[in-house]
């Protein structure tokens, strides 16, 4: 079992995620040899605490039967993301990508960019998606390009799973080679640190999977599920 907090400075411990509704913060992975060592462990309250909101994420089969099962015996709501596995064999050092654009160069993201990531992401748009987003910057490789007056153009992020995500070009910078080089420069700070290269991206977004196998990625069998579980479905409570 994985467990991580993103929030606070590399090395903090950061204890008990106080906010309840918090599933940003409340991350865990499971990795079992058999499917009734999964269900085992995440019956253990020890290990997880259902009273409050989580994300969980696995590659193996049998997870999401088995959270959905316990669950549902804890009248609890799981809402699940399946989406297709890629990874890259090797640094896609082949792939040399080339900017349509003179004006365009690599930055560093910020902290303080957070808002706009936040803003374009359909997952997010609240404070709590902020902070998280906030902390991976913060704490992850990540690659930004942006225009001759330092405004971003093009993003990608690595979350606390070295799983790239995040991935966004504003619109008006589509088709000149942006998403690929970005794609490109966080892979390799990944693959430098000796992490394997890999996303997980809904079946439907041909434009991402198309980006990906350009670079090289290549489809794996293995559905990667995001399973976000909340205690109850009282919305008030919920606000921030």
């Amino acid at each position: 079992m994985a467990y991580f907090l993103p929030h606070g400075k590399e090395g903090e411990d950061m204890g008990e995620v106080k906010d309840k509704w918090d599933f940003y913060a409340n991350l865990h992975a499971t990795f079992y040899r058999d499917v009734d060592a999964c269900r085992a462990m995440l019956e253990n309250t020890e290990v997880i605490d259902w009273s409050k909101a989580f994300q969980l994420h696995g590659l193996q089969d049998g997870m999401y039967e088995v959270a959905r099962d316990i669950a549902k015996t804890r009248h609890v709501h799981l809402e699940s993301y399946l989406y297709q596995t890629f990874l890259h064999p090797d640094l896609p050092a082949s792939c040399q990508n080339r900017l349509k654009s003179d004006f365009l160069h690599f930055g560093k993201l910020m902290p303080s960019h957070a808002a706009i990531l936040n803003e374009v992401w359909a997952s997010g748009g609240n404070s709590r998606s902020l902070r998280y987003l906030e902390s991976l910057i913060h704490r992850f490789p990540h690659a930004c390009l942006m225009d001759k007056e330092g405004q971003l153009v093009s993003w990608s992020l690595s979350d606390p799973l070295a799983c790239l995500t995040h991935g966004y070009t504003f619109p008006q910078y589509r088709d000149q080679g942006c998403a690929g080089a970005v794609l490109q420069s966080v892979s390799e700070k990944l693959h430098a640190r000796g992490f394997p290269l890999y996303c997980g991206i809904l079946p439907e977004n041909q434009p991402s999977k198309q980006a990906v196998k350009r670079q090289g990625f290549q489809l794996l069998p293995e559905t990667y599920y995001t399973l976000i579980v909340t205690p109850a479905l009282d919305l008030k409570e919920q606000e921030t």
